[in-house]
């Protein structure tokens, strides 16, 4: 189990429309600086300023992803899990995600395109990170949850069914088990833990990308 890693992109989107959303919001911005510059405002002015730097931000500060056991989370706490993705593929600009829906995720790491001869440090770290938790992920074993065990908000629906402790464990700690499984696993668990089982269930979920399981590392 291996803490899930956050890796610095340019941008990281559905495309094309998320990049075309992205640059109608830049153009917009530094639209507004010219406008207002233009208007009589100088850019040393309270809001030529503000425009100039807000269109500075947008362009490039940089986004982040966390790379976890189970799968990927991207900005906007969008959680793509390895079961939905179909390949990872390296392109001129950095990193292409395949999901199984035909969908395209763009993993932005260079903002000028250059030959696969030349290494780019951040798209190669990230497709060496993700190339060996899909491996991890692929080799995990499956973990059953019946459907009679109805997953209610908070794990009531475990307690109810009186599941087993040590299959619990088993659905919390499994890469591959569906999110909600997982957390609702988690929180039947909660209420009686040693501090070595809080313990273990911290790194667990600090080795999550899920915002869910995520989430409930620092209340352990």
């Amino acid at each position: 189990m291996t803490s899930a890693r956050t890796h610095t992109v340019l941008s990281a989107g559905r495309r094309p429309r998320a990049d075309a959303a992205v640059m109608t919001v830049r153009v917009a911005i530094v639209a507004l600086g010219v406008l207002l510059i233009a208007a009589g405002w100088g850019w040393w002015t309270l809001p030529g300023m503000a425009a100039l730097v807000a269109a500075t931000l947008v362009a490039v500060v940089p986004e982040r992803i966390v790379v976890g056991d189970d799968g990927v989370l991207l900005p906007r706490r969008v959680f793509v899990p390895y079961g939905r993705v179909a390949d990872v593929r390296a392109y001129d600009r950095g990193l292409r995600l395949v999901l199984r829906s035909g969908a395209v995720v763009d993993l932005v790491t260079s903002a000028r395109g250059h030959p696969f001869s030349q290494r780019d440090a951040a798209r190669d770290a990230i497709l060496d990170d993700l190339v060996a938790r899909r491996r991890a992920w692929s080799e995990a074993p499956e973990v059953e949850v019946a459907a009679s065990l109805a997953l209610a908000p908070g794990g009531e629906g475990y307690r109810s069914a009186m599941v087993p402790r040590d299959h619990l464990w088993s659905i919390a700690a499994s890469p591959r088990a569906d999110e909600d499984a997982r957390d609702a696993a988690v929180a039947a668990l909660l209420p009686a833990l040693d501090d070595r089982e809080r313990r273990r269930l911290r790194q667990l979920a600090e080795s999550c990308a899920s915002p869910r399981l995520r989430s409930r590392a620092p209340t352990l």
